[in-house]
């Protein structure tokens, strides 16, 4: 009988032991390193998402804050204008302006038309007045903007704005400071329009060249049309809001939540975000991360930064805000965890099946001497091992085995040292 199928038995229960033992330490470490790297994965991802939404928040507010600087700009550009100088001229002198002969109505005229020019490439601007002083702050200029059509209200249509924060509140300042109102609905002949459509008005006072304030310059932005574009430049996964120093919301993403306050029905931040009031996201302003906040639909990444309106007047502001749902995080984790376990299983299956091929190659002549000794300490002294030839004489066996056989090339160890055994065995045995 030959060694090989003596053996089979043995060396595979051999193998299985080694291959299961084998297979329980790489299943350990596997898992342990796939623990490291998701738990890395979640950090990395988290780190992703926390940037993200702060980008969307930082996006939003460079664009608020240059469009708060472009309109100062352009109402600033307005008191340096020659008609507030020739108005002012003629206003002194019944009428007439004595430097070149215009009159007050030409001068007013020259004034209208730079306001059409100015309004034509700007779409935002749904108004611009020149106020004057007189009359309780009667409108002496007034363009508007539909639609795009511009036109110039007549005469009868000049209302009165002296009763108004923004009216008196402009009047305080110095020439060149501006002005920015609070969001409220725009109004045509002191009604309120509708659709309701809420405006920023941005003011600056008029001066004269010799220090008399002779009205205010006021531009009426369309707020809606300002928050569209805002959340152009927030990325489309991203959703983004406005909300007042007082916490209500100026824009969201239900437009009956902004400008609650207005219809007597407040809308705040709180009432959108468990537990987070106008402290926290001044706090969350001052951060350099962004903050978990459980809202409206579930866990979300929120982010704000304030915006003041000007340097003027720098305790005044609004504040962007952006959210992130944390589903999307979720939804990235399980990706990551999909694709590092099919990757794993994967190498882990190659690396199992290589071990066990080398395992069962490597144990096979163990377990043929394994199965050869037992054999012969059966008694079986005619085993076989498959490839165990002597190729040349051996001294060292023979005295292991207390017998004299040499190995004579071509014949099988086993079989010369059992042969050996036994004839030594049979000349000691009591006769």
């Amino acid at each position: 009988m030959t060694i090989a199928a003596l053996s089979g038995k043995g060396a595979l229960s051999l193998h299985r032991a080694l291959l299961l033992g084998f297979s329980v330490v790489v299943i350990c470490v596997s898992v342990l390193i796939g623990h490291a790297e998701l738990a890395r994965e979640k950090a990395a991802l988290d780190d992703i998402l926390n940037r993200h939404v702060a980008a969307g928040a930082r996006s939003g507010s460079i664009y608020l804050r240059e469009q708060f600087e472009r309109f100062g700009e352009d109402v600033r550009v307005l008191t340096a204008i020659p008609p507030v100088e020739g108005y002012a001229r003629a206003r002194r002198n019944n009428g007439k302006d004595p430097f070149g002969g215009s009159s007050a109505d030409e001068w007013l005229t020259r004034m209208a038309t730079i306001f059409t020019a100015m309004m034509q490439p700007n779409p935002l601007y749904i108004r611009m007045r020149f106020i004057g002083i007189d009359d309780n702050g009667r409108e002496i200029v007034r363009v508007d903007q539909n639609d795009g059509l511009i036109s110039r209200s007549p005469e009868g249509d000049l209302r009165q704005h002296g009763d108004q924060d923004y009216f008196q509140d402009t009047m305080k300042l110095a020439s060149g400071q501006i002005h920015l109102s609070s969001v409220s609905p725009n109004r045509r002949n002191g009604v309120v329009e509708k659709p309701f459509r809420p405006v920023l008005r941005v003011a600056t006072p008029a001066y004269t060249g010799d220090g008399e304030l002779v009205g205010i310059f006021l531009i009426s932005i369309d707020f809606e049309l300002l928050c569209a574009r805002l959340g152009e430049r927030i990325p489309g996964s991203l959703q983004g809001f406005l909300v007042s120093d007082d916490g209500d919301f100026l824009w969201h993403p239900d437009k009956r939540r902004a400008l609650g306050f207005e219809a007597g029905t407040p809308y705040r931040v709180q009432d959108e975000f468990d537990g987070l009031d106008m402290s926290g996201v001044r706090a969350m302003s001052d951060a350099s991360t962004a903050r978990s906040q459980m809202g409206r639909d579930g866990p979300m990444r929120l982010f704000a930064i304030r915006v003041p309106y000007n340097d003027t007047e720098a305790r005044r502001a609004v504040t962007v805000i952006v959210e992130s749902s944390e589903q999307e995080l979720t939804q990235m984790l399980a990706a990551s965890r999909r694709s590092l376990l099919m990757s794993g299983g994967g190498l882990l299956l190659f690396v199992l099946l290589f071990t066990g091929v080398f395992l069962r190659k490597a144990l096979k002549p163990l377990g043929q001497l394994t199965t050869a000794a037992t054999e012969i300490a059966r008694g079986n002294y005619r085993v076989e091992i498959p490839g165990w030839r002597a190729r040349r004489w051996r001294r060292s066996a023979p005295r292991s085995f207390r017998c004299r056989a040499r190995f004579p090339p071509g014949r099988p160890n086993c079989a010369v040292i059992a042969t050996a055994c036994r004839n030594r065995s049979e000349s000691q045995a009591p006769r």
